[in-house]
């Protein structure tokens, strides 16, 4: 789920920070995305079994000219060959504990991060992805791995009217092999417009919650040898 561009010269954080929706697992409450919540949950990533098999970025809104307000956190786990049990495992326990502390990872397995970053590069050119998904089965309670190809161009009908919104190139976060984020990703992410977490419950605006998110579409699909039904995308 993304949002419009932000001038915070111009609308205070307290207007989208008490945003919030629920989110299909468990009705847990999604809250907006903070600088100080984002850095603990990623530096969380080292204590997850096998996590040190890929190398981490930052894509999507977050990694842009304009990070706030957003409500979840692209991220792209990146390794030229992966085993799936060894990917789902760390996939659903990333997603868990981002629930945990009230934030939405759109996780996402790659085999070349230059797939995305060269269209970043070449804004106007088509292009497709071809990746691995994390998805939840409310029929059986279980998260699963799905394959997805999807044509994509940065510039669509929305940077159309906002031309000053600028996709950066996909910002390593995380080493293959290393325990520590990357200088560059705490530099960024303490660097941009993100808010603290401590202004949330302010108090100067009402609390609203988003009515739905995209994680209530539902869909048949076929994912691997199995068919599931009612399948919930964390897209």
């Amino acid at each position: 789920m993304t949002s419009l561009p932000f001038n915070v010269n111009e609308t205070p954080y307290e207007m989208f920070i008490d945003i919030s929706y629920s989110h299909v697992i468990k009705n847990t409450t999604i809250h907006c995305i903070t600088k100080d919540v984002l850095l603990d949950c990623l530096k969380s990533i080292n204590s997850i079994e096998n996590a040190n098999l890929f190398d981490y970025y930052l894509f999507g809104k977050l990694n842009t000219s304009c990070p706030f307000p957003t409500w979840d956190v692209d991220l792209a786990l990146v390794n030229s060959t992966t085993d799936n049990t060894i990917l789902l495992n760390i996939m659903k326990n990333i997603k868990e504990m981002g629930l945990a502390k009230n934030i939405n990872f759109d996780l996402k397995y790659l085999t070349d991060i230059n797939i995305i970053a060269n269209g970043y590069n070449n804004p106007d050119a088509s292009y497709n992805i071809v990746e691995k998904c994390i998805a939840y089965d409310v029929s059986a309670n279980e998260y699963v791995l799905f394959d997805h190809t999807k044509t994509n161009k940065i510039n669509d009908k929305r940077m159309e009217i906002f031309t000053d919104f600028v996709y950066y190139t996909p910002l390593l976060v995380k080493k293959k092999g290393e325990n520590v984020l990357t200088n560059e990703s705490i530099q960024f992410i303490n660097n941009s417009i993100l808010p603290s977490s401590t202004l949330m419950g302010s108090g100067k605006f009402e609390s609203r919650r988003l009515r739905h998110g995209k994680e209530e579409k539902t869909t048949n699909m076929v994912c691997e040898t199995h068919m599931f039904k009612t399948l919930l995308f964390f897209c």
